[in-house]
């Protein structure tokens, strides 16, 4: 067999031009190869063993498998063949990939020009070399490069696709977030936590249907558009996926959860919209209602578009004095002595009141609560000097603090300057705190709490109870009063058990010699039965609601409260 070179080289340089204008196709370099003789071609590319690195792998490229050997076969004609011709590709690496000619048994190898072999197989080199860039440049504007997975470009290509061919089919947007995650960094590192990313998200397009689609956003978020009927299947397949084969932890499975937000409601809306309010969902379940799967709702957008008009009203809110206390009392039910008052925050805003509940949880996730806090200590200050120029004796003013307030640098020294102003003693005033279950918070909570008792501050656990750290924290914090949570006192006369527990936090407070304050009494009933078991100071509706300056003057001054159950 003697090979038609100048045929060849007319055909390669034809190639070539439909090349250039992206008109390739596979057979044109097949026709070449069986013009030369040539009855398989395979490539031995050196690849890492590395199971996050075959993202975009030589066989997805060249449309082939690998051999026993590493190799890759990407021509064949079930023929047998006779000699070898290999040629070698240097790599900027400095790895080198072969590339071998296996010869048809017809074709003599003495016979023929190895020179200009040499020349086709350069060209044809960089011929498939193209085909390759041109296929990886696709893959990876359509592609997640770290998974392999679709990415949001890819995703509107799938909806946009299926929408044309099922036009009658009524998706739903599925927006997941992986549920701590940084869970996988800290305990495989960040190469087992990419081995997991990269087999939950292989496993994730698993679950879709060829007329359905998943893609990864980007970080540990996922987006899936998925028939109706086939929505609660994928709900409970994210609800629990369990990950093994690790290679920083082989023996071992791990679970991974998901917060889920959807919008079922196909409304012909476009695809970002749908994205927007399947992602709105995804944020309401993380952040706001703490469930893993909520499906979208108009008053979402009602609550966002709330959040942010509070947003841009409160710092002209702190400038303006719009926030200020009322007072709840606290009083002896054995005797109806005024015992204590805590500033609960109020908000008057053109003329009406914004109740705590719609701006306290947004203040609070905008990280605004210590200009929050420091402003109702400020106005407490102020009524209490208010109180004493006019001779009365005020009783202790506790001020609410959030946890997130005390790594305020110097906060403790900011609330004595603060208090100092008003030229009041620190004991007229009481720091309310609340139980914490993270460690870092706890340590910081002490110190915190024993800078303040040295410069002579009160100190009240508030919720007792319902923290993780409640006895721990009892020991390690010289405090002077525990309020016992409304939960308690609210079942104190219906469960034995709560019972037993109250009767149990008012021992203790009594062998610590603290005092105790019952939270959210708002019967003679809940009254007495804390009497019964020890605990003589209560706050609640029973006695007062809380109450403007004005009101507290009169409480003060009159002191308005009898015995628990009196007439």
């Amino acid at each position: 067999m003697f090979p038609e070179y100048e045929l060849i080289e007319q055909k390669v340089n034809e190639i070539v031009h439909k090349f250039n204008r992206g008109l390739e196709s596979r057979e044109d370099l097949s026709e070449i190869y069986a013009l030369l003789g040539v009855v398989k071609v395979t490539f031995a590319m050196p690849f890492e063993n590395d199971p996050t690195s075959r993202i975009i792998s030589p066989e997805f490229i060249l449309e082939s498998e690998r051999t026993e050997d590493g190799s890759i076969t990407i021509f064949e004609r079930n023929t047998e063949h006779g000699e070898v011709i290999e040629f070698g590709y240097p790599r900027s690496d400095g790895k080198e990939i072969k590339c071998r000619w296996f010869l048809s048994k017809k074709v003599d190898r003495s016979l023929i020009d190895e020179e200009r072999y040499m020349m086709f197989a350069d060209k044809l080199y960089m011929l498939q070399s193209i085909r390759n860039l041109r296929k990886m440049l696709d893959f990876a504007r359509n592609h997640d490069l770290q998974t392999g997975i679709p990415n949001v470009i890819g995703f509107r290509r799938q909806y946009r696709d299926a929408r044309a061919e099922n036009p009658d089919i009524r998706y739903a947007i599925v927006y997941v977030n992986l549920q701590n995650f940084r869970y996988f960094n800290e305990r495989l590192g960040s190469r087992g936590a990419d081995e997991v990313m990269l087999q939950f998200s292989r496993r994730l397009t698993l679950c879709v249907e060829s007329d359905e689609g998943a893609c990864r956003l980007g970080g540990d978020n996922f987006l899936i558009f998925v028939k109706p009927q086939n929505l609660d299947g994928l709900i409970k397949r994210l609800s629990d996926f369990t990950i093994n084969n690790i290679s920083a932890a082989p023996q071992k499975e791990f679970s991974i959860s998901a917060w889920i937000g959807i919008d079922a409601n196909d409304d012909g809306a476009d695809l970002g919209s749908r994205i927007g309010r399947a992602s709105t969902a995804n944020m309401f379940a993380k952040q706001r209602i703490k469930q893993p799967v909520v499906y979208y709702s108009e008053k979402f957008l009602e609550m966002l578009n709330h959040n942010k008009y509070i947003a841009s009203i409160f710092s002209p809110a702190l400038e303006n004095h719009e926030l200020s206390a009322f007072f709840q009392a606290k009083v002896n039910m054995r005797t109806g002595e005024l015992k204590g008052l805590e500033a609960l925050c109020r908000w008057k805003h053109d003329g009406e009141f914004i109740f705590p509940d719609q701006f306290i949880p947004v203040i609070d996730r905008l990280g605004l609560t210590y200009e929050l806090d420091m402003e109702i200590l400020r106005y407490s200050c102020e009524c209490i000097r208010k109180w004493l120029d006019m001779e009365l004796t005020p009783p202790v003013i506790s001020v609410n603090f959030s946890r997130k307030d005390i790594f305020i640098p110097n906060i403790e020294q900011e609330i004595k300057k603060t208090v100092d102003e008003y030229d009041i003693m620190p004991a007229y005033v009481e720091i309310e705190i609340t139980e914490t279950s993270s460690e870092a918070e706890y340590a910081r909570i002490i110190e915190f709490t024993k800078n303040l008792k040295n410069m002579g501050f009160r100190i009240a656990i508030d919720d007792f109870g319902t923290g993780y750290s409640s006895l721990s924290l009892v020991h390690n914090i010289n405090a002077d009063v525990i309020k016992i949570d409304k939960t308690f006192v609210t079942a104190i006369h219906k469960d034995t058990r709560t019972a037993m527990l109250v009767e149990n936090i008012i021992n203790i407070a009594k062998c610590l010699d603290m005092e105790l304050v019952a939270e959210g009494v708002e019967t003679a009933e809940e009254g007495q039965t804390l009497l019964k078991l020890g605990c003589d100071t209560a706050q609640g509706y029973y006695y007062s609601r809380p109450a403007d300056y004005e009101a507290t003057t009169s409480v003060i001054r009159d002191n308005p409260f009898m015995p628990i159950g009196a007439e």
